[in-house]
């Protein structure tokens, strides 16, 4: 009994006044923690990165030639391909070898928009034996021929893949964009290619350059561990289909698809946007 009278005497100790008690330094550290976290889980911020890729051609591709000045117009079946990576090159002429870009932006905490661009080359082996069925010099022709006969064909600067990409992130270790955290990004998209064109059609050469070659999608998953920020590293796995149509080749047109896995290493930087 005399201890209930002297809690209602004395009252019950007013605790609404401890962070008052902490020291300086204290206080500091828990509102700058609290901040972080709270700027993490509300985080927008545009991102960019540069890397190098390597692409794998895994499905053969199918290419259709018309010229029909020349009185050609034929199908080469199941061309195997590979690409070229150059990365002996990457300190000498940075853009040489097969680079990669992003840029993107969250506008939401785990939602964003991106831009990318893989210049990734693409080469017809030559050594292989394909069946080819069609007419040549108004001509009809089918069965096995070797590669090199009748076509040599290189995206050699580049089959350049752009894709604008939706990008959804899913935290892993830490909130986005602490130091040391690590997160997934799965994103997918649509785009155009812009291929460079080398090629020859029995013994005759195109005339090379930039042109647009058709339309890509693609879908993937990455891995990004920001080290210390804005600084973050990227490993990204992604399949690839392309359609290219009208390739400029002598006197003439080719169409061909391309299916690809392509891996990317990335380094690049996030900052946050104000708000």
């Amino acid at each position: 009994m005399l201890i209930v009278i002297s809690f209602l005497v004395l009252g019950i100790p007013d605790r609404s006044h401890a962070f008052e008690d902490l020291p300086l330094a204290a206080k500091a550290s828990s509102f700058f923690d609290q901040t972080d976290k709270q700027e993490s889980r509300g985080r927008r911020e545009f991102y960019f990165s540069w890397g190098y890729n390597r692409e794998w051609y895994a499905t053969r591709s199918d290419f259709y030639i018309n010229q029909p000045s020349l009185g050609n117009n034929f199908a080469l079946n199941n061309l195997r391909a590979h690409d070229d990576p150059e990365f002996g090159m990457i300190f000498k002429r940075p853009f040489v070898p097969q680079y990669s870009l992003r840029a993107g932006y969250f506008v939401k905490p785990d939602l964003a928009l991106e831009f990318s661009y893989d210049h990734a080359k693409y080469t017809v082996t030559e050594n292989q034996t394909v069946y080819l069925a069609g007419q040549l010099g108004g001509q009809w022709h089918q069965g096995p021929v070797l590669a090199k006969d009748i076509l040599s064909y290189k995206l050699n600067n580049g089959a350049n893949f752009l894709l604008l990409n939706v990008v959804k992130r899913l935290s892993v270790v830490g909130q986005p964009g602490e130091n040391m955290s690590l997160a997934v990004l799965i994103r997918g998209g649509f785009g155009v290619v812009l291929p460079h064109a080398w090629n020859k059609v029995l013994g005759r050469h195109n005339k090379d350059g930039f042109q647009f070659g058709g339309w890509d999608a693609g879908m993937g998953a990455a891995l990004r561990w920001t080290i210390f920020k804005p600084v973050f590293l990227e490993l990204e796995n992604k399949f690839l289909h392309a359609h290219y149509v009208d390739i400029r080749v002598h006197e003439g047109r080719a169409n061909h698809d391309v299916g690809a896995y392509v891996l990317n290493l990335n380094l690049g930087a996030a900052v946050a946007k104000k708000r």
